[in-house]
């Protein structure tokens, strides 16, 4: 079930692997407790993260524009403003793990709600970068 609010935008395996997610609706959309994991036709177990309630002391909510990237490794959790002008400030999420999660083209990533229901998925037509 496609939410049109939230979109998995890439999966970066290169150097700090991490995925991206954007918020690409005019509205703020609460993002505590929704899943993010991973598939493969292998795969026993998928890998789960979990979005925390609070970063920073404040409930986590992606402003219209606004994107996550989950890296796959270690770091602290906080909102980086942007650069320049004009783009948008990131949520950058760290889920402190020490072996890689995206095995290269074979893996799928979902974003999904406690309940299990499908958010959003990678990958897309021309998708791996």
């Amino acid at each position: 079930m496609k939410n049109p609010n939230l979109e998995i935008v890439g999966i970066f395996l290169d150097g700090d692997e991490r995925v991206v997610i954007q918020n690409k609706s005019s509205v703020s959309v609460p993002i505590s407790g929704l899943e993010i994991t991973d598939h493969t036709m292998r795969q026993l177990q998928p890998h789960i993260f979990r979005i925390p309630m609070y970063v920073d002391g404040s409930d986590v909510w992606l402003g219209p524009g606004e994107y996550i990237s989950l890296h796959t490794g270690a770091g602290r959790n906080e909102w980086v403003e942007p650069y320049k002008p004009g783009q948008s400030r990131t949520l950058h999420l760290y889920w402190d793990r020490s072996a890689k999660v995206w095995n290269n083209q074979g893996d799928h990533a979902y974003l999904r709600r406690s309940d299990g229901t499908i958010i959003d998925h990678w990958p897309k037509v021309g998708a791996y970068r």
